[in-house]
């Protein structure tokens, strides 16, 4: 989507639409809250039933420019919705050697702590292997700028890049422990020439406050960093969904029912497709994998109860799914609002500290995250037995 804000709107255009409706006219790109409309007296059609989409190659100033929108109609007329602006050339159909993302944050994540270990060359790329639609691309991050710049040998179109941008997105995400968004995307076409592209963000802007380096779960830093790179844009197709969830809690958080289920389910994954569960094994015994993984310091930095969070974890699980979650052995048991707070907290904590420590988190890393992770959410929860003081 395309956000009004970052934009100095009004902008002039001139423009000729291409496809349907085609013909040349002009207009304003104008915001509508935190929406871009172009407003024009340029006579789009609207039917039902046909696709609203409409395509416009044209000029603001002396710059080329490409618009992508959708008929908006209104009482004074139609006019386009618009999701994606380009500035910097006039291509409905680009293909790109390299793309530059700026994101919340810059390039904090690339810190650098003595329980990293080695330090890696910030001038050598990264691998990115093949995903979904990709092709294995490059990564240089942090570059000169903060930003992260991905790089291909033949040129792509910005879809493929923008598979591998959500990787990287989700990954500092979780790796901050906070949502940040893209705030600036730069291309650079065949020819060389850089395209602006205002649009195609997935939230808008954060705007959370920054966590020290030492709160990360993992920084790209180190020389381990090319393993989690490598393994984590793996796991999004081998482990899914379990690294889009722990970043979509964190960009859009829900109930906590819904989040707590959410987060069950990843759990009972994680167990049965990364530490080789049997699908025949319980559900608590896939909870005693996570546990026996990331062994008793770990549990114990992060200032966990591993007991009582299995037992809430299954409760609370039953609670949602079976409509009740008694244990006729133990008498009657149910997870209060507070507790399944806690459980919350405490599952996307572990199941964070899991993944890491999977994709190739050293140890050193994990005990200071899980130290951090243990500040951070356990007075909080004090009030229950699922954090320990």
């Amino acid at each position: 989507m395309l956000f009004a804000r970052g934009l100095d709107l009004p902008i002039e255009l001139e423009f000729e639409v291409v496809g349907m409706d085609a013909g040349s006219g002009t207009g304003q790109l104008v915001a509508d809250g935190d929406r871009v409309l172009l407003d024009t007296g340029y006579r789009f059609s609207f039917s039902t039933g046909r696709s609203p989409a409409r395509s416009l190659q044209g000029r603001a100033g002396d710059k080329p420019v490409a618009l992508v929108g959708s008929v908006w109609v209104s009482s004074s007329g139609a006019g386009l919705l618009i999701s994606e602006l380009r500035v910097g050339s006039d291509e409905l159909q680009p293909r790109y050697t390299a793309v530059r993302a700026y994101f919340e944050h810059g390039g904090l994540a690339a810190a650098y702590r003595f329980e990293d270990g080695a330090a890696r060359s910030r001038d050598t790329p990264m691998s990115l292997p093949a995903l979904e639609s990709a092709r294995a691309m490059k990564l240089v991050y942090p570059d000169t700028a903060g930003a992260a710049t991905i790089q291909s040998n033949t040129p792509a179109a910005l879809e493929e890049f923008e598979i591998h941008l959500a990787a990287l997105q989700d990954l500092l995400s979780v790796a901050e422990d906070t949502p940040i968004e893209r705030l600036r995307l730069e291309a650079t076409g065949t020819a060389g020439s850089v395209v602006v592209i205002h649009g195609r963000n997935r939230f808008p802007p954060f705007n959370k406050p920054m966590r020290k380096p030492i709160e990360f779960l993992l920084r790209l830093g180190a020389e381990y960093s090319p393993t989690v790179i490598d393994r984590w844009w793996r796991a999004r197709a081998e482990l899914r969904p379990v690294p889009q969830i722990l970043a979509g809690i964190l960009y859009q958080p829900g109930y906590v029912e819904s989040t707590v289920i959410a987060l069950a389910a990843i759990a009972q994954r994680t167990a049965r497709a990364q530490l080789s569960v049997p699908h025949a094994n319980s559900f608590r015994q896939g909870l005693q994998a996570i546990v026996d993984y990331l062994g008793s310091g770990v549990i114990a930095a992060a200032k966990v109860d591993p007991r009582e969070w299995q037992d809430h974890l299954v409760w609370a699980r039953n609670d949602i799914a079976h409509e009740g979650a008694p244990d006729s052995l133990a008498g009657d048991r149910f997870v209060t609002d507070e507790e399944s707070r806690a459980v919350r907290d405490a599952t996307r904590v572990l199941v964070s500290l899991t993944i890491a420590k999977a994709i190739g988190v050293p140890n050193s890393v994990l005990d200071r995250a899980a130290e951090r992770f243990g500040v951070r959410y356990g007075p909080r929860h004090w009030s229950t037995t699922i954090f320990r003081r």
